[in-house]
C-alpha cells in the first residue's frame, strides 16, 4: 500500500460515513469531520519514524461533512501539524509532544539519524463546537474510522508510536489491533505507563496518560522514563 491507496481509503471511509449517517446529527449531536494525515517524503524517508497518538480530534474544521472533502482535511493537517501551526495552539498535549520532540532530536541527531513524526488521534471523529469523547451513536457510526487507523499504521510503519491516551482509551486501542496486549516498564503500574504489544505496531510503542494528567504528576519525569524506552 502506497499514499495513493491511503487516500483512496479515506475517500471510502468517507463515502461510508456520508450514506450511513443518522438524521438526527444533523440536528442535536453533530460530530466534526474526521483526522486526515498528509504524509510527508521526509517522514517516509526519516531514520527513526515516529507517531504520535491523542484522544479525540475535537472541533475539526466544522460540522461533518466538510464541503471540500476529504484533500481539504489532508490540506488542514499540513497547515496545522506538519507545518507546526498546532505548538501555538496551548496546551499540554502539545507542549508534551513538543518537548519529547527536542528529547528525540537532541539524542539523535548528533548520531547522524534523521527523525520525524507524525500525529494522529485513536478516536478520528470528536464533536462539533465541543470536546471529549462523543456520544456512544456517533462512535458506534464511526467504528469502520478505527480499521483505517490499522490501515495508517502499515502505510506508515513508524519505529516507535506513542499514545498519550489513558487507561481508560485501551478499548479503542484493542478495536484496531485485536491482538494488542500491555505490559509494565518499570516500577509505575500498566495503567500509568505500558509497553503496547501487537504484530502491527513498532516494538517501541508506549501508551501512558494524556499530558494533562501528566503535568500534574511528574511531568518531566515520565518524559524522561518515554524518551529512555524508545532510545534503548
Amino acid at each position: 500500500m502506497d499514499k495513493g491507496d491511503l487516500v483512496e481509503k479515506y475517500g471510502e471511509a468517507w463515502e461510508r460515513s456520508l450514506v450511513s449517517m443518522p438524521a438526527s446529527f444533523r440536528n442535536e449531536q453533530r460530530p466534526t469531520n474526521p483526522l486526515l494525515l498528509a504524509i510527508p517524503e521526509s517522514f517516509m524517508e526519516a531514520n527513526v519514524k515516529i507517531l504520535f497518538f491523542g484522544q479525540e480530534t475535537n472541533d475539526w474544521e466544522g460540522v461533518f461533512p466538510h464541503g471540500e472533502g476529504i484533500h481539504h482535511l489532508i490540506a488542514t493537517y499540513t497547515n496545522f501539524y506538519l507545518n507546526g501551526l498546532c505548538f501555538g495552539y496551548g496546551g499540554q498535549f502539545w507542549n508534551g509532544i513538543s518537548k519529547l520532540k527536542q528529547k528525540f532530536e537532541a539524542h539523535l541527531t548528533p548520531t547522524g539519524r534523521t527523525v520525524s513524526s507524525l500525529w494522529n488521534n485513536l478516536v478520528k471523529i470528536g464533536k462539533y463546537e465541543n470536546r471529549g469523547l462523543p456520544s456512544e451513536e456517533i462512535m458506534h457510526w464511526q467504528d469502520h474510522w478505527f480499521d483505517i487507523i490499522r490501515e495508517e499504521v502499515i502505510l506508515l510503519r513508524p519505529d516507535a508510536a506513542i499514545f498519550f491516551t489513558g487507561p481508560y482509551y485501551d478499548r479503542f486501542i484493542r478495536r484496531v489491533f485485536d491482538d494488542v496486549y500491555f505490559e509494565r516498564i518499570n516500577e509505575r503500574n500498566e495503567r500509568q505507563l505500558a509497553r503496547v504489544r501487537s504484530v502491527h505496531l513498532p516494538l517501541k510503542t508506549i501508551r501512558t496518560y494524556h499530558p494533562n494528567y501528566l503535568w500534574r504528576n511528574d511531568f518531566y519525569k515520565y518524559l524522561d522514563e518515554i524518551a529512555i524506552e524508545i532510545y534503548c
